[in-house]
């Protein structure tokens, strides 16, 4: 079945302005609001409209594990699966959702997350990491944003990154290595290097699911310019995560477990 013709094509101010915080249309709830929005994002980016429940749908139905139905607010065969979320709710829900579904979804390449004030893009390839591209309402006004979203519907595969998850596996775990040997040479304990780079990897999980918020530990480890910053600032932030507490603006959860109940950062160099 072919799809719908595509609908007269909408101004990108248009758009913005009807979806902003002023707009027309910016009080629609959830539900209400996910398919209009998707339309007129068709329409602006000239693409067509979801047409056959086949391929490119609303609303498309799949079995869960235990047998109930599930919904895929837009689901495009071999491009992409969607999930709306009211302004200002949680985006990683949504993907955690997305994530649930994508089995039953045909594993598509990209699963994308919107509150409609911004748009997550991440890349859901088997054997690669996931990556995101992250666009706000107002980047819709530039022809680099639309050309982006466009892209999701005509050429997904191009979202692939460059580097399998081994290959990143392995670049890092090298990384540690050297890091790790060059503190034994100083003289730092083995024990002591391990429990600080340990520390220094569950940072990196933490942040990749959404428990360290904002890109914290990546901010801090490339934001401090010298040695004596950092291992302040580490220590800082390992000695909030033992008990929860705020980390400048940051309202740091408490992590359980023990990991953090030594803190003793060794002196770094500006190599490590």
């Amino acid at each position: 079945m072919s799809h719908r013709q595509i609908a007269a094509p909408m101004d990108p101010s248009e758009f913005v302005r009807k979806w902003g915080p002023r707009g027309s249309a910016s009080k629609l709830n959830e539900r209400a609001g996910a398919q209009a929005h998707f339309i007129d994002l068709c329409r602006m980016l000239a693409v067509p409209e979801p047409s056959d429940p086949e391929t490119y749908c609303f609303e498309r139905s799949f079995h869960r594990t235990n047998r109930t139905l599930g919904f895929a607010d837009v689901w495009k065969r071999g491009c992409f699966a969607w999930e709306y979320k009211a302004p200002n709710a949680s985006l990683h829900a949504a993907l955690d959702q997305l994530m649930q579904y994508a089995m039953p979804l045909e594993n598509p390449p990209l699963l994308i997350v919107s509150d409609r004030k911004r748009f997550e893009i991440h890349t859901h390839f088997t054997g690669y990491a996931s990556s995101c591209i992250a666009l706000e309402h107002e980047d819709l006004k530039q022809p680099e944003a639309r050309s982006t979203l466009r892209t999701i519907f005509s050429d997904p595969y191009s979202f692939r990154p460059g580097r399998t998850s081994i290959e990143i596996t392995q670049e890092a775990a090298r990384g540690f290595a050297a890091i790790a040997e060059r503190m034994q040479a100083r003289g730092i304990a083995p024990h002591r290097a391990a429990h600080f780079l340990t520390q220094c990897l569950f940072c990196m999980f933490a942040q990749n699911a959404g428990l360290l918020k904002t890109d914290l530990f990546r901010s801090l480890t490339e934001n401090k310019q010298d040695a004596v910053g950092l291992r302040r600032g580490l220590t800082g932030l390992f000695t909030v995560m033992r008990t929860g507490g705020d980390f400048g603006v940051e309202d740091i959860p408490w992590f359980n477990g023990g990991l953090f109940e030594v803190v003793d950062v060794p002196a770094l160099t500006s190599e490590d």
